[in-house]
């Protein structure tokens, strides 16, 4: 049953993941309507963990990503403007990386050293909105869609979150597996239905927000999925844990590999991972932020 439940989970965010991308008003009112369950939280929300990771999605997504959106998509003047700026990607950038120090703070809490010290890696791995020295942005709006939060992690960086984050949750709380597993699954799912890697972020983050406000506002994932929680092992997550920090130390190598290749070319754009294709046939171009 936990295979039909995680199924039927996945089409759902899929499907959340397209009405967010095709309506920016749609998305910051449902965004909204997020944060207005918040009277409903202290029923389902326990410990510093779940509030702070609710609190840090939800409110930049509605008040910093979810006006930013509008404001390019409908190419706003005036005050607008403000949400146009390069800032805006920086916060977004912030955004996503505290997620990614919250988990691994609280993964080498509980003991698991490893695979904490895998997420700082990965959290180094995440690239900047702009590196000093590189002429090339690496978050930005689409120009075929300004409502696209771009940014160019690549698939080899995409497969190294999902897997890392598939462990945190295993060691943390064993219940929340099977949930958070479809959650991982749907985001890096779409990335490759559209062939976009690149939107991995904003699908993380969009996704991530429509989880959390089901877990904190309401008894839905009690009911399914945490009915089948994972069996912890620890060899097995200890060996889960040793193969997502060699493959973050790999990526980490490739990535100075790559930065002193193109300064010895030369060339303007940053490190990519092996499967990254932040400029591949098929891609939206990324737009200057103005301000």
């Amino acid at each position: 049953m936990v295979f039909v439940y995680a199924a039927i989970y996945i089409v759902i965010l899929l499907l959340f993941a397209t009405l967010i991308r095709k309506t920016v008003w749609g998305a910051f009112g449902l965004a909204l309507l997020a944060l207005a369950t918040a009277p409903l939280w202290p029923e389902h929300l326990d410990g510093w963990f779940r509030w702070i990771k609710t609190l840090s999605v939800l409110v930049p997504m509605a008040f910093l990503i979810g006006l930013a959106r509008i404001a390019h998509h409908d190419q706003r003047g005036g005050a607008w403007k403000f949400m146009r700026g390069e800032w805006v990607l920086w916060g977004f950038y912030a955004m996503f990386a505290l997620n990614i120090a919250e988990a691994s703070v609280k993964d080498i809490a509980l003991g698991n050293t490893l695979n904490g010290a895998a997420g700082f890696v990965l959290m180094i791995l995440l690239p900047a909105v702009r590196y000093p020295g590189f002429k090339q942005r690496n978050w930005g709006f689409a120009e075929d869609n300004r409502g696209d939060v771009f940014a160019l992690t690549g698939t080899a960086w995409n497969v190294a979150y999902v897997s890392w984050n598939l462990l945190f949750v295993y060691n943390e709380n064993p219940t929340y597996f099977a949930s958070s597993a479809s959650l991982l699954i749907a985001a890096l799912l779409y990335t490759f239905l559209v062939n976009k890697p690149e939107l991995f972020g904003m699908i993380r983050v969009f996704t991530l927000a429509f989880h959390l406000t089901l877990r904190a506002a309401t008894d839905v994932m009690p009911q399914t999925l945490d009915q089948y929680p994972a069996v912890p092992n620890e060899t097995v997550s200890t060996v889960w844990a040793i193969v997502n920090f060699v493959a973050m130390l790999s990526l980490l190598a490739w990535r100075l590999f790559s930065v002193n290749q193109y300064r010895r070319d030369d060339a303007a754009p940053p490190p990519k991972e092996p499967a990254a294709t932040s400029a591949s046939e098929g891609q939206s171009p990324v737009v200057e932020a103005r301000g």
